[in-house]
């Protein structure tokens, strides 16, 4: 009987370390990356792919679809000084893109586990 409740205890003990270490969830990732994103895209269909620490982080291998709120022309001519030409160096190295158009991205995310939960790094 002691044997018994000793092992159910380490098993316990095991599945909350194991718990402890699982990274951020799927719904700390898309909401952050949800509230990184500029605000002329929106971001959907967020999917994990995998996930591993590495030293004192935590990264996180996503997939998702970014829909463009505006199309490249529009934004730029909104824009001015150091934007218009960031945007404008975008459209060149991107394409430009026209209101609805979706792309999907890959991408790592990198987090740290800090006092007020994960953060982006």
């Amino acid at each position: 009987m002691k044997q018994t409740l000793r092992a159910a205890a380490m098993l316990l003990f095991a599945a909350i370390l194991a718990g402890c270490s699982s990274g951020p969830s799927d719904s700390v990732v898309e909401d952050i990356l949800t509230s990184q994103s500029d605000s002329f895209v929106s971001i959907s269909d967020v999917e994990r792919i995998n996930g591993y620490e590495e030293g004192n982080k935590y990264v996180v291998d996503v997939r998702y679809i970014m829909t463009f709120k505006q199309g490249f022309q529009e934004l730029v001519n909104q824009s001015s000084g150091f934007d218009r030409m960031g945007l404008q160096m975008m459209g060149m190295m991107a394409g430009e893109w026209e209101k609805g158009d979706s792309i999907e991205k890959e991408e790592s995310l990198t987090f740290v586990d800090s006092e007020n939960g994960w953060k982006l790094l």
